[in-house]
């Protein structure tokens, strides 16, 4: 029982510390489970189908009125009834307002639906290629930690000889574990940004990505392509346009409020005792006798003063969303600006890297390494090649991020997904 247990909690820390691990092929792969189980997606959803529940309650009719009166009516008789019933209700145009009140609420939940979509999609991005990036990084850490090992093997084995002295071993030394932290310090943000992906997935497994050297996310930069890009098109700048179509609503609403309210009526009564016929002959009525008739009521706001107060109130939180659109356009406008400068210029520094500092970084490392194993130049030279080139390397792989997170940027503003 003792050893079973010992297993058992081996096992449970073995898979603490190895959750288990769902590797994605692709990054459309992630959005689509993103979509479906995010729970601000699913939230947003529910919403909407909350406010078309309420559509129906638009045409919300006050409760119908029934009434009974028992007692003296016409007589010293005391056994008349009356049955009544009654509805009162708006004059018909604010029901019609109202209507088009729930229906501007639908599309408005639906804009905020599309807000929510478009920022979970423009985080799952970000994620991904982040990720990718980090993982690249890694691979080059990984190179140059190979490189490093051979130099610190070559200098320990050097000094044995006595063909080194003590300073080349100890710069081996060092260098490799600067490597090797730098190797655990990236391996620790990977876990991060994995961690990220699979809470935005809401998956029960560490979210890995199977991919190979990072790549530039393509993109049209032609002048041409560049001018049409408009935030006309952001799911937030439409959602601001459909906080304004409410707000106008609700002012109409509000206004038709001041209509009348029409009362329609119908009772039925009894009149026990002496009485005329329709042509005045005199009768005497009992409890089967029946008389009915009809109501006609009109229910007028004679005090103006509140329902003012409620339109110019209705008034101003129109104004107020209008305000907010106008600032948001401009907003998200500006930030399109600055972000397409930005794009010209992480174009301009990888188009530099690509061509002229990446061939040479690669240069740089093949020479370093063939040199030092020569004896043409020292390991001082040697480790200034060897981290010159991992420099330039690793700094073209952050442009190349820089880069694609720039470019998701634009498009969640300009919601081309």
């Amino acid at each position: 029982l003792l050893f079973g247990g010992l297993l058992c909690s081996i096992y449970s820390i073995h898979a603490q510390t190895n959750p288990e691990v769902k590797v994605y092929q692709n990054l459309d792969a992630i959005i689509e489970t993103a979509l479906i189980n995010n729970p601000n997606i699913k939230a947003s959803k529910l919403q909407t189908k909350q406010e078309r529940a309420l559509k129906g309650a638009s045409w919300d009719l006050p409760k119908t009125e029934f009434g009974l009166e028992y007692g003296q009516t016409n007589s010293a008789i005391d056994d008349d009834t009356r049955f009544s019933v009654s509805q009162t209700f708006a004059f018909p145009t604010f029901y019609v307002n109202q209507n088009k009140l729930a229906k501007a609420k639908i599309e408005a939940s639906e804009r905020n639906q599309e807000v929510i979509k478009n920022e979970l999609i423009a985080q799952v991005k970000s994620a991904y290629y982040e990720l990718w990036y980090l993982k690249s990084k890694q691979n080059v850490l990984q190179q140059q930690d190979s490189i490093y090992e051979r130099f610190q093997y070559a200098a320990n084995l050097r000094f044995k000889t006595g063909e080194s002295n003590a300073l080349e071993k100890a710069t081996a030394n060092a260098e490799l574990a600067d490597i090797q932290i730098a190797i655990k310090d990236n391996a620790s943000i990977i876990k991060a940004y994995q961690l990220q992906l699979q809470n935005l997935i809401n998956s029960d497994s560490l979210v890995d990505i199977s991919v190979g050297r990072l790549e530039q996310k393509s993109a049209m930069l032609s002048e041409e392509f560049m001018d049409t890009l408009l935030v006309s098109k952001n799911t937030l700048v439409a959602f601001y346009k459909s906080k304004v179509e409410v707000s106008e609503k609700e002012s109409s609403v509000v206004s038709a409020k001041m209509l009348p309210d029409i009362t329609l009526g119908y009772f039925n009564q009894s009149f026990i005792g002496n009485g005329e016929t329709a042509i005045g002959t005199p009768t005497i009525f009992d409890s089967g006798d029946r008389f009915t008739g009809v109501q006609l009521g009109l229910s007028i706001p004679i005090f103006f003063k509140s329902h003012s107060a409620k339109i110019k109130a209705a008034n101003i939180h129109k104004l107020e969303n209008e305000s907010q659109l106008e600032a948001i356009t401009n907003y998200m406008q500006t930030k399109l600006q600055t972000a397409l400068e930005t794009l010209k210029k992480d174009q301009q520094n990888l188009e530099f890297y690509r061509l002229n500092a990446l061939p040479q970084a690669e240069l740089l490392l093949r020479n370093s390494q063939r040199a030092f194993q020569e004896g043409e130049i020292e390991y001082v030279e040697y480790v200034q090649g060897l981290n010159r080139a991992l420099t330039i390397q690793t700094k073209y792989l952050g442009f190349v991020n820089q880069y694609n997170q720039t470019l998701i940027k634009i498009e969640q503003l300009t919601s081309n997904n």
